[in-house]
């Protein structure tokens, strides 16, 4: 039942927390903030899931990475994120695909409106908070 999936959840949560603090502990200056809350959350969303429009602007100011493993029995485009361009103030979707992550900044002098939703399928995703300094070495790369 429902019970199962939400404990195979958390302890997956548990997990990912676990290995999230490993890594910030041998890479102390590439996460945001200590290793407990650089940690930002696993997420599940089922078939025809979602996490409707949001800012994240009250939550602590900073990048994130996310990392997405999408339903590879699934059509291409069944997940995904939506926003609001900060610049142009058009809507915008990025497709979820393997080996995805998406990466933003979390400010709360400049909102970034944003949506997740899963059609078909089920899709995961990590949370992590990186510092200015991974952030920007990211960008540099891509």
């Amino acid at each position: 039942g429902g019970g199962h999936v939400q404990d195979g959840v958390a302890e997956c949560s548990r997990r990912v927390q676990e290995q999230v603090e490993i890594l910030g502990r041998n890479n102390k200056d590439m996460m945001r903030y200590d290793v407990s809350t650089s940690f930002r959350g696993f997420f599940w969303y089922p078939p025809r899931g979602f996490d409707s429009w949001h800012t994240d602007g009250s939550l602590a100011q900073g990048w994130r990475i996310y990392l997405i493993d999408p339903d590879p029995r699934v059509e291409a485009g069944a997940s995904y994120l939506a926003f609001k361009d900060r610049a142009s103030g058009k809507f915008e979707r990025v497709s979820d695909s393997a080996s995805h992550f998406n990466m933003f900044e979390v400010s709360a002098t400049a909102p970034l409106w944003h949506a997740v939703a899963s059609e078909q399928g089920h899709r995961l995703s990590v949370g992590i908070a990186i510092s200015d300094q991974m952030a920007a070495t990211i960008l540099h790369r891509l």
